[in-house]
């Protein structure tokens, strides 16, 4: 703490976070989920939630979607998991609507309070979402302390980010500077901080109301960034099987699409170089029973969060159904029905 000597603690720690819930009262985002009529559990769990690893813009449609068909948790309390799976299709991260399913299960069986200790249960909520939560609805003190508001107390007090002791020094510091009332205003304004001003890259420290006491903007050290690792490379196969005006589709087993439909698929096989590639792809073909025709339909790509994906599509027509317990015929009318990941629906629109 080279610059806020908090020789005063109080004085200095009260001026502090008067500075950031005043500059939030003035500025702060309007967003659906903060509007009065969803100040409720349900629509601040669900918003949390759909706001873990993804960006405020991206959610904003999908947790409007979501409230479309369930406005109230009353009314949220008969959806099934491929509800769930069908209105979170796209957003990515799939085992954060299974979690929800998983939590909707535990609410139908007993009211639970709002506090840290309760939530923090909770499948899915860990120690940011059972803080963040139970600040905005109860106004407990817990340190609310997400990536925005890591990147401001790493740079207003100079804190390495290369360092082990990182996380430990930062939760420290958020927990000595979290008031003792007025939290739910104060954590959302220092997220609105590092979402508009304090970036990762663009920084504006000139109308930041931190900026007297931010080592990094007196200083005007650069910003520290991590070295970006290369995405993953792979290659994989999926197979159409066609009967007449029906597909066939199983759920997924894979960790990543957790439960989601899709057409049957090759493992995916890494690779690091053009002749690598070629020689994989080969290795991914695959005897099918019942086959009269076979066309390959060129290629689909996809960026997951850890890989690119260059996947190959074979629609093989048959002339006579096969039967799977994985699995299932659908219309090909009916597609948008199930819950697909993009991927498959990208897939399907190349069919």
């Amino acid at each position: 703490m080279k610059y806020i000597k908090f020789n005063n603690f109080t004085k200095e720690k009260k001026l502090w976070v008067n500075r950031i819930i005043y500059w939030y009262d003035k500025n702060k985002r309007n967003l659906m989920w903060r509007k009065p009529e969803n100040q409720n559990f349900y629509s601040v769990w669900i918003s949390e939630i759909m706001l873990q690893q993804t960006n405020v813009q991206t959610v904003e449609k999908y947790f409007l979607a979501f409230k479309k068909k369930w406005p109230t948790f009353d009314s949220f309390l008969n959806a099934n998991l491929n509800d769930i799976l069908k209105i979170w299709q796209g957003l990515g991260y799939y085992q954060r609507a299974k979690n929800i399913y998983k939590t909707l299960q535990i609410l139908k069986k007993k009211k639970i309070k709002v506090t840290y200790n309760e939530l923090i249960k909770l499948p899915g909520i860990g120690d940011y979402s059972a803080a963040a939560i139970s600040a905005i609805l109860e106004d407990q003190n817990h340190a609310v302390v997400d990536g925005n508001i890591k990147r401001i107390l790493s740079r207003v007090f100079n804190i390495d980010s290369q360092s082990k002791k990182f996380t430990t020094q930062v939760y420290k510091k958020a927990k000595e500077l979290t008031p003792n009332s007025g939290n739910g205003d104060y954590c959302q304004a220092l997220m609105d901080i590092g979402a508009t001003i304090c970036k990762p890259k663009q920084v504006n420290c000139n109308i930041c109301p931190l900026k007297k006491f931010c080592d990094f903007f007196i200083t005007k050290k650069k910003i520290l960034r991590k070295k970006l690792v290369a995405k993953k490379k792979k290659v994989g196969v999926t197979f159409v099987y066609e009967f007449e005006n029906e597909i066939y589709v199983e759920k997924s087993e894979e960790a990543f699409l957790h439960g989601l439909m899709k057409f049957q698929t090759s493992d995916f096989l890494e690779y690091r170089s053009n002749y690598e590639y070629t020689k994989k792809k080969k290795l991914l073909d695959m005897k099918n029973n019942f086959v009269s025709k076979n066309s390959n339909l060129g290629f689909v790509e996809h960026h997951f969060t850890n890989f690119h994906l260059v996947l190959f599509i074979k629609k093989i027509e048959i002339y006579k159904k096969f039967y799977d317990p994985k699995g299932l015929w659908i219309f090909k009318k009916d597609f948008f029905n199930y819950p697909f990941s993009n991927l498959m629906i990208k897939v399907f629109k190349k069919i």
